[in-house]
């Protein structure tokens, strides 16, 4: 299907199409044509994609009310003019429920402007994702160099904590399956799956570090060398829990495969997870390791790790990268 980009462009590149997905589900997507962060996963320098997808309020097929729900929501990178677009589909006084699949504190803070803009703010998070939450939620970002005071912290939404498969009816009879997706880089990921649609909204797992306006590529061929790179800057080195993912995924009656970064997969997805299996079974053969440990405030020495990063994978050889946080690389 042909899907219509809905948003005039900001002055500094970044902005949100919404893409309509089916009746009372939306997908909205920052865009950012520029290279966002100094590290490996973004190498290729191909600007990136923020997705989350937005149920709307109404009424299940049992008449039961529902409240506008969010999964997967961005970091704080795009928080203004994600903003400025969710308050046009969600009032500001009405309930909101949000999905928090990969916790980490540049996605708290945009939480933080969530809660603040609709006060009945509710959170659903799996066990590990749910004690992130708390840890991080008291933290705040750097301060404002006019020397302001910092804008008062609100208080921790209501947590509700899933600890296994969950589902819920959600209103134009879509219906939400919410699958816990640990990995020891996201001990509280969780993976979203409307069951009308077979739309999986994948989160991490199959994203690519790709600009595009388009909800799904042309061809999965088009993206392959992208999800491939992601694959072995993230994915590679916790093969093992990858593929146990991999299995709970593979049962489900998919259509379509939406990830949290880049354009979606709805042809030959079932090719895309045989390939995350193939690349996983080669880093885990691997019969060495190296660690990478590197600082780079300006993407100089991220450059240089990547390429060698990037040539260890092809050479067999198991990685593990470690940065040092600089003023440049803000996380996701």
């Amino acid at each position: 299907m042909t899907l219509t980009p809905m948003a005039p462009p900001l002055t500094d590149g970044r902005r949100i199409v919404q893409l309509p997905i089916a009746p009372g589900l939306t997908c909205l997507r920052g865009l950012s044509p520029r290279r966002l962060r100094f590290e490996l996963e973004y190498g290729l320098e191909r600007g990136t994609c923020a997705n989350s997808f937005l149920f709307a309020s109404g009424t299940t097929a049992a008449g039961e009310p529902v409240v506008p729900l969010l999964v997967h929501p961005p970091g704080a990178t795009f928080a203004a003019p994600y903003l400025e677009r969710l308050v046009q589909l969600v009032e500001p006084a009405a309930s909101l429920t949000v999905v928090v699949g990969v916790v980490n504190p540049n996605r708290v803070l945009l939480l933080h402007r969530l809660a603040r803009q609709w006060p009945d703010l509710r959170l659903i998070a799996s066990n590990a994702g749910a004690r992130v939450l708390r840890d991080l939620w008291g933290h705040r970002s750097a301060p404002s160099p006019s020397g302001a005071a910092p804008e008062p912290l609100p208080p921790l939404p209501p947590i509700t904590v899933i600890r296994g498969e969950h589902s819920r009816d959600m209103a134009h009879r879509l219906r939400l399956r919410l699958i816990p997706a640990p990995t020891p880089r996201w001990p509280g990921g969780l993976i979203g799956f409307e069951e009308s649609t077979g739309l999986l909204m994948s989160s991490k797992f199959f994203s690519a570090h790709l600009c595009s306006e388009t909800f799904a590529g042309t061809s999965r061929g088009d993206t392959e060398q992208d999800r491939r790179h992601f694959h072995d800057c993230l994915m590679a080195p916790m093969a093992r829990q990858v593929e146990m993912v991999l299995d709970r995924i593979e049962a489900l009656p998919i259509l379509t495969i939406a990830p949290g970064h880049g354009p979606a997969v709805d042809e030959s997805w079932r090719r895309l997870v045989a390939d995350y299996r193939h690349w996983g079974r080669h880093q885990q053969q691997a019969s060495a390791s190296v660690a990478l440990l590197y600082a780079s405030a300006y993407g100089n020495t991220a450059a240089i790790a990547d390429a060698l990063a990037r040539g260890l994978t092809r050479c067999g050889v198991e990685w593990r990268a470690s940065t040092a946080s600089t003023p440049a690389a803000s996380r996701w």
